[in-house]
């Protein structure tokens, strides 16, 4: 390991950096020490896995050190490490009274894999968790062979809500173990999940507890409501983009949807569905409701979303389709939602009743009808929480579409039109709700209180249109050359002339 030192930072490296390499650290503890976003370009081959896992863990540690003697001693006047911490020479104890997180996003899993072999070949052994779903991690059997995804949560959660899966009963026991102290990719940990009958999925949330780096794909990252669901906070935490040259498209792609009249029929079709299965286990009557759970669904819970909804598919149908399609008032979808009495005010009693919809359903013998039923119910929240939350001013960065389209002769998702409650027309409506500005997802974050935004790849030119879109200032930028210099390139062009 190579020492160097920058801006009062103590560094170890695998090998003496050079010079882009110094250049590139600087300016992300730079950002770190001055609590400000940075934008970093470097070309591929120069290391910046590397060289930005070192300084933003050296730094950390040197923040850590800070904390410790501000405890012993109660702010004592060291040469340097204020200064290398960054909060300036007289900062108050409070300043340093919450160590910050790591969260390190890259756009695959394998890519993070990438990065956690990278981490290893360094000095540094901070405690890691990697998020990954349950489709990657899951080691059940029965809840593996699940063809649809959001099946397969509520049937994981229902097993853990039973202590039915061995798997989940043994991380409690079993997460101490020292093996899972090492820094591991996605695979090492099935690997030994495997081998210690423990439940990958769930070892990660337990690891999360007390990670200093948490590793996870950046769509995880952006999608609020996976991040609610994986339990991660933003709050005073060091947000790392990995890779970060196609980030505006997913942030635009997370607060985008669209919507179908035929999403809305399956949503009739599934209040029928979920109906009749409460009907059939005999907890919906009267008789049955004296000693019921407060928490459990109601017969009059579904009966009054399907109300909810076969209001919704009257106005919808009553969009103004021109030709193939045209633009519509931004509004118009908000507007439609709130004519029938679904607001911010009501979203959440909304959203209970259609978890606990996917939840009776999640237990159903049929696969096809779960999975056509976790589609379009988790759909229809995701679609609530973007449309409810959006104020005037986000409004304007959106275009809202509505187009036309041939509809199955069966009407949707397969349903016949006889004894069907719900209109089934020659025509499905569809209305898109686009996002146009990567800025949403970022000014999010900032709301949610992050230390730092640290976004680099090998291509992110130009830096100020790229800066610009995002809509939230970063003044550490940088704009790195190669490790190798032009004089040490040579070209040689041979042709060859054949005669005829």
């Amino acid at each position: 390991m190579t020492h160097v030192t920058i801006r009062n930072v103590d560094i170890e490296f695998p090998f003496t950096p050079y010079k882009c390499q110094e250049d590139y650290m600087s300016h992300v503890i730079k950002a770190l020490q001055l609590k400000q976003n940075a934008i970093l370009e470097s070309p591929t081959g120069t290391g910046k896995t590397l060289c930005l896992l070192c300084s933003v863990l050296a730094w950390r540690l040197t923040y850590i050190a800070k904390r410790q003697l501000d405890a012993i001693s109660g702010n004592p006047s060291v040469s340097g490490l204020n200064e290398a911490v960054g909060h300036g020479k007289d900062a108050p104890i409070e300043a340093f009274a919450a160590i910050p997180k790591i969260i390190y996003a890259s756009r695959t899993h394998s890519q993070i894999s990438q990065v956690v072999n990278e981490l290893k070949n360094t000095i540094y052994e901070p405690k890691v968790s990697v998020i990954g779903s349950r489709e990657q991690l899951c080691l059940h059997p029965k809840v593996m062979n699940i063809e649809n995804s959001m099946a397969k949560i509520h049937t994981c959660r229902s097993k853990v809500k039973e202590r039915s899966c061995v798997h989940y009963t043994n991380v409690e026991k079993k997460i101490q173990d020292s093996a899972f102290d090492a820094i591991l990719d996605i695979e090492e940990l099935i690997a030994i999940s495997k081998d210690k009958t423990m439940c990958p999925y769930y070892s990660t949330r337990e690891l999360l507890r007390n990670a200093d780096v948490i590793f996870m794909p950046y769509n995880y990252l952006i999608d609020s409501k996976t991040r609610r669901n994986q339990g991660i906070s933003l709050e005073n935490s060091i947000v790392i983009f990995d890779e970060a040259h196609n980030i505006e498209k997913v942030c635009e792609e997370s607060y985008s949807f669209e919507i179908t009249s035929t999403d809305i029929a399956n949503c009739i079709e599934n209040c029928q569905l979920t109906l009749q299965k409460i009907l059939d286990d005999g907890s919906g009557d009267d008789a049955s409701r004296a000693g019921q759970d407060p928490t459990e669904l109601t017969k009059d819970d579904v009966l009054t979303m399907k109300a909810i909804f076969l209001a919704l598919e009257r106005e919808f149908n009553k969009i103004e389709v021109k030709g193939e399609g045209n633009t519509i008032e931004k509004s118009t979808f908000r507007d439609l939602l709130a004519s029938i009495k679904i607001n911010l005010e009501t979203k959440g009693l909304i959203t209970e009743v259609l978890q606990k919809m996917e939840a009776v359903l999640s237990v159903s013998t049929s696969n096809k009808i779960v999975g056509n039923t976790f589609v379009v119910l988790n759909n229809f929240m995701q679609i609530l929480d973007l449309t409810l939350a959006q104020d005037e001013s986000s409004q304007s960065t959106y275009v809202c579409y509505v187009s036309k389209e041939k509809a199955d002769k069966k009407g949707p998702k397969g349903r016949m039109d006889k004894n069907a409650e719900s209109v089934v027309a020659r025509y499905v409506t569809k209305l898109s709700y686009w996002c146009f500005s990567p800025g949403i997802a970022m000014q999010d974050f900032i709301r949610q209180g992050v230390y730092s935004i640290i976004l680099t790849s090998g291509t992110l030119s130009p830096l100020n249109s790229f800066s610009s879109e995002l809509k939230i200032p970063f003044p550490i930028t940088l704009q790195n050359p190669h490790v190798i210099a032009p004089s040490q390139i040579s070209v040689q062009v041979n042709m060859i002339l054949e005669l005829v």
